[in-house]
């Protein structure tokens, strides 16, 4: 059975905010296909004077993820990512709107980079299971997870297995933190975020597993989260 046909066993979905619409927002199934903008602008009364925009260079982006787990406490069974999303929301209602959808397609383009075979390989292992959604979940979790994970798991997805139970981490599917951005967007302006243009990549990079190698392939993973 191939990574697509997987079923997802262990999901999110607790803190989406009533009537949001899920369709909406980006997905890579769809490509990112954002609805146009539309709408009367929205007036923030009371909100605190913002200052002139400042670039959103990678360094800010992951200066702002690091900033969202401040709250983030290794004794918390349950609570962190919730605590997390909303810090990350308070953070990004202090930007401007530009400023904003800089951060979404810095998220996105991490998103991209991580759409790799190795770590689908290391999402199913360590859940039990992992469809097409999941693996976006995934990557949302491992972007909200901060720069130093991000990037060894990038390089090394076998990194992973030092870091899915650590102490505090709820879970490894983090769906919510990847529509925080365009929330927020919509939140500041009225209007829905722009669509994205950046890289959206069809197919994972690198070499497909199938189940009857994932021992082989993820050794490290495999002697944790060894299947069946």
């Amino acid at each position: 059975m191939e990574a697509e046909g997987s079923i997802r066993l262990r999901r999110g979905g607790r803190f989406l905010p009533s009537g949001f619409n899920r369709a909406r927002y980006f997905s890579y199934n769809t490509r990112w296909r954002l609805a146009t903008t539309r709408g009367a602008p929205f007036h923030n009364i009371g909100m605190p004077k913002r200052r002139g925009r400042f670039r959103m260079n990678v360094e800010r982006f992951w200066k702002l993820i690091e900033s969202s787990r401040s709250g983030f406490d290794p004794e918390r069974i349950d609570g962190n990512m919730e605590r997390q999303r909303e810090e990350l929301r308070r953070l990004l209602l202090q930007l401007s709107p530009e400023e904003i959808l800089d951060f979404r397609n810095h998220l996105l383009e991490r998103m991209a980079a991580a759409f790799h075979w190795d770590l689908w390989g290391a999402a199913y292992l360590i859940a039990g299971g992992c469809s097409d959604d999941g693996f976006a979940d995934f990557r949302s979790w491992l972007i909200s997870m901060g720069r130093r994970v991000f990037e060894a798991a990038v390089s090394d997805a076998e990194s992973l297995a030092d870091v899915a139970d650590a102490p505090g981490v709820e879970d490894v599917f983090f769906e919510e933190f990847q529509y925080v951005p365009a929330q927020a967007y919509e939140e500041l302006t009225g209007q829905e975020p722009p669509e994205y243009a950046g890289p959206a990549p069809v197919e994972p990079a690198g070499e497909r597993w199938s189940e009857g190698n994932l021992a082989q392939r993820f050794p490290k993973l495999w002697a944790r989260y060894q299947q069946g």
